[in-house]
């Protein structure tokens, strides 16, 4: 490359940078994965399933959510829910992508992203 630096003439060093192209093209592998780690299956999400008991209206920022179980967690994605008429209502808890911990009410289209504190 320094080599077609020095070349005066512009039609003379283009010539230059072409063929170092098309040597720097055959001394690529030509094998698209080379060198690439293959990424890993997902394992099964784990997931836990209870249900809250008595009556439910939901969640916001920070709120806690105590399962029939004893369980207690809290939403920590500032995420809000409203559900007025909820009575004993089933809960799933399940991972997510790099260990996210997801709750969701069974029936209804909301999800928070939480952890357990208790």
């Amino acid at each position: 490359m320094k080599g077609c630096r020095t070349i005066g003439d512009s039609a003379a060093r283009l010539i230059c940078y072409d063929k170092l192209d098309v040597e720097l093209a055959a001394a690529t592998p030509t094998n698209p994965s080379f060198a690439v780690k293959p990424l890993s299956a997902p394992t099964a999400q784990e997931t836990l399933q209870s249900h809250i008991v008595g009556r439910f209206e939901g969640w916001k920022a920070n709120s806690t959510i105590t399962l029939a179980n004893g369980q207690v967690w809290q939403i920590t994605d500032g995420s809000s829910a409203y559900f007025p008429r909820l009575s004993d209502p089933k809960v799933r808890i399940r991972t997510g992508m790099f260990g996210a911990l997801y709750f969701e009410v069974e029936g209804e289209n909301h999800m928070a992203r939480v952890r357990r504190i208790k």
